[in-house]
């Protein structure tokens, strides 16, 4: 299977800018042994929960764990991570709306789009977990 590589969004093209202007700044050492700013953390949690951590550190060169901590402690001021997300797919029946999309990241980048209409109800859970636990 061929994957592509997904264009890097604007924001996290401009983070990741702002990491390597520090890390130049810091004599070009990568930043190794020096800790980062907490505005750079909070960039960095910032796009992370849009972007994704996996996607997001691999850009950044960043430890993935420590994204995640970052994300779990509040870091940005934003909402809290959150490891579960209802959906109700009753609320399709009774909107205007006949389909919503549902988009699934996975760590290596890979994406999953499902198109749900009012008629449709599959097994999401048991579908993001096939997904999020596939050999890549």
């Amino acid at each position: 299977m061929h994957r592509s590589r997904r264009a890097i969004s604007s924001q996290l093209a401009r983070v990741s800018q702002r990491f390597e202007t520090w890390r130049e700044q810091i004599g070009g050492r990568g930043g190794r042994g020096r800790p980062i700013p907490e505005a750079l953390w909070s960039a960095a949690v910032d796009v992370a929960r849009i972007e994704g951590v996996c996607p997001t550190a691999r850009i950044l060169r960043l430890n993935s764990a420590r994204l995640t901590e970052r994300m779990r402690a509040g870091a940005s001021g934003g909402a809290p991570e959150t490891d579960f997300v209802a959906f109700d797919i009753g609320e399709l029946r009774g909107s205007n709306r006949r389909h919503a999309v549902l988009r699934f990241v996975g760590c290596d980048g890979e994406r999953l789009r499902i198109d749900l209409t009012e008629a449709s109800a599959p097994d999401l859970v048991g579908i993001a977990c096939a997904f999020w636990s596939r050999q890549s």
